[in-house]
């Protein structure tokens, strides 16, 4: 089913109301990128990525509602970071790190999600 297994009325075909806006990928932790606030920077790994956002593994804490800017390399030649505005949104998860949803992308920061997504196979659902 388009838009993600996601009927009209933003239910799953199971009824339920559907937890995604977005289709994730499984990032594999092997796409390493800085993320920074308040004049620090900081290295992570990310884990699941979509076009709202992704999961930060980091060893660096953020606040939930805090603005962090995510730079994300290119992988063109010549290298360049694209740069990503994100807001630390609540996890369930008791894994190291955070989630970030996108707020606002434009069309080059899309092309650049979309090149990367497109490496990686789905990610299962968590429920944890």
């Amino acid at each position: 089913m388009p838009n993600g297994g996601k009927k009209p009325d933003g239910k799953n075909n199971r009824g339920a109301v559907a937890r995604r806006k977005s289709q994730r990928v499984d990032a594999k932790g092997d796409r390493i990128v800085l993320w920074g606030a308040d004049g620090q920077e900081f290295d992570a790994v990310v884990c699941d990525l979509s076009f709202g956002g992704c999961y930060l593994n980091t060893a660096h804490e953020a606040s939930v509602g805090q603005t962090i800017t995510i730079g994300i390399p290119t992988y063109t030649k010549p290298e360049t970071i694209q740069k990503f505005t994100a807001t630390v949104i609540p996890q369930k998860r008791k894994l190291v790190g955070f989630g970030v949803s996108f707020p606002k992308l434009d069309a080059k920061q899309e092309k650049l999600l979309l090149r990367l997504m497109e490496t990686f196979k789905p990610a299962a659902d968590r429920r944890d």
